[in-house]
C-alpha cells in the first residue's frame, strides 16, 4: 500500500485525487491546504485534513507526497517531504528557477539514494492533441522549440475528474 499525503486542495489536486483513488494499492491519507475546510471537502470521509504538511506528516502513516500548490511554493513543500524522507510526485512545473530545481534534486538525492521514487507531473502530455501539436511543431518550418502552450475544451464525461 502507498499512501499519500496530497498538498493542494484545488482543482489540480482534485484531479490528482482522482487518479490517486483508481490506483489500486494507493490510499490519500492526508489533505493538505491552507484552506482547512478545501481541505476538508477533498478529504471526505477517507483521509484526514491538515493546514500544513508539517502537521500532516507528524501524523504518521505517509509514505509519498503529491504536490499539487501553486508553483512559487512548490520547492519548500518538495524539500520538506524528501528531508523527512518521503518519496516525492510533483506537479509540474518543478519550481520557478533552476537553483529550486537544483535544491530539490540535491534533497532526493540523500533521501532516496539509491531506491527512492520521484517524478514531476505532466498529466497530459501523453494525450493524443498534446502529442499531434508536438509533432506539427516538429515537422513545419518553425525550427527548435522549447515550450509550447495550448488551449483546450473539454467536454462534459471526456475523462477524468469531471465531477
Amino acid at each position: 500500500m502507498l499512501r499519500f499525503a496530497l498538498v493542494g486542495a484545488g482543482s489540480i489536486g482534485k484531479k490528482h485525487a482522482w487518479c490517486i483513488r483508481s490506483i489500486e494499492g494507493a490510499s490519500i491519507e492526508a489533505v493538505v491546504d491552507t484552506d482547512l475546510e478545501a481541505a476538508r471537502a477533498l478529504a471526505g470521509g477517507e483521509a484526514k485534513a491538515f493546514a500544513t504538511l508539517d502537521e500532516a506528516l507528524a501524523s504518521g502513516g505517509i509514505d509519498a507526497v503529491d504536490v499539487c500548490t501553486p508553483t512559487p511554493v512548490h520547492a519548500p513543500i518538495a524539500i520538506a517531504a524528501l528531508e523527512a524522507g518521503k518519496h516525492l510526485l510533483l506537479e509540474k512545473p518543478m519550481a520557478r528557477t533552476l537553483d529550486e530545481c537544483d535544491a530539490i534534486i540535491a534533497a532526493a538525492v540523500p533521501a532516496h539514494q539509491p531506491d527512492g521514487l520521484g517524478g514531476v507531473v505532466h498529466r497530459q502530455l501523453l494525450r493524443a492533441r498534446v502529442v499531434g501539436g508536438h509533432q506539427f511543431v516538429r515537422d513545419t518550418a518553425y525550427g527548435d522549440h522549447v515550450t509550447m502552450r495550448t488551449r483546450t475544451r473539454r467536454r462534459e464525461g471526456d475523462g477524468e475528474g469531471d465531477q
